[in-house]
């Protein structure tokens, strides 16, 4: 177990050696829906679950992020698949994103305690950028005199490794990126992508006294972007992110 914890704790190290400006919705509340992000985690209540979560941060800023998930899984008869889904909001100044997923999970005994749970997602979101909400200091702007929406498809993958008192895992839930500018309407330079961003999660619970009344959970998320990435090939993106 120390050997499992150790190696999951390096290789989060490791993915966060660089990071980018993410594009996810942040989540505060990670540790209660972490399906949200690795699909290997349908399931893993081993009955149906519902989670459902709201994040406004800073409060009295215009254009602040705000945002919403509720999401749903269960394991199916035999309880080795699970299935899962969830719709996601979030919005921050004027871009805004509706995202709808659905999750398959199938789980693996390792021992007599561990299961080791692999995953896919299938996805669809609207992107919107409402330009005309854009406040600009000098006037008339090419690039913000057309609102722009997409719908955009992408899949994802995920594995988690976890017990009763242990849990670890990678994924990536988009690994899809795609160039926002195909949205626009002319041929003035409008710079927007969407990068795949990178998540591992260790956690553990801990009781306290022997009846269990008390057990503290210590978790940590750590998300990166940027890594493999497609556009880092195109020299116009080379300094962005």
């Amino acid at each position: 177990m120390q050997k499992t914890i150790l190696f999951f704790g390096l290789l989060g190290c490791l993915l966060s050696v660089r990071l980018s400006a993410q594009q996810d919705p942040m989540l505060t509340q990670f540790s209660f829906n972490n399906l949200l992000f690795n699909p290997a985690c349908a399931g893993i209540n081993d009955h149906l679950a519902l989670t459902a979560t709201h994040r406004h941060q800073w409060l009295g800023i215009d254009g602040a992020p705000v945002g919403q998930t509720i999401s749903v899984h269960s394991p199916l008869s035999g309880k080795r698949i699970a299935l899962g889904g969830s719709l996601t909001h979030d919005k921050i100044g004027p871009t805004e994103t509706f995202e709808l997923s659905t999750d398959y999970a199938y789980r693996f005994p390792i021992g007599d305690k561990m299961q080791l749970s692999a995953g896919l997602q299938a996805s669809i979101a609207n992107w919107h950028g409402d330009w005309f909400n854009v406040f600009l200091e000098d006037g008339i702007d090419a690039v913000f005199q057309h609102n722009q929406s997409r719908w955009l498809a992408n899949f994802g993958v995920g594995l988690f490794l976890y017990n009763d008192r242990f849990y670890a895992g990678i994924s990536s839930p988009r690994l899809i990126e795609h160039d926002l500018r195909r949205a626009a309407s002319s041929d003035y330079s409008f710079y927007a992508k969407t990068y795949r961003h990178y998540y591992t999660t260790i956690g553990a619970s801990f009781p306290v006294d022997a009846q269990e009344r008390i057990v503290i959970k210590p978790a940590l998320l750590l998300k990166s972007t940027g890594w493999f990435s497609s556009f880092r090939r195109d020299e116009t993106f080379h300094n962005i992110g």
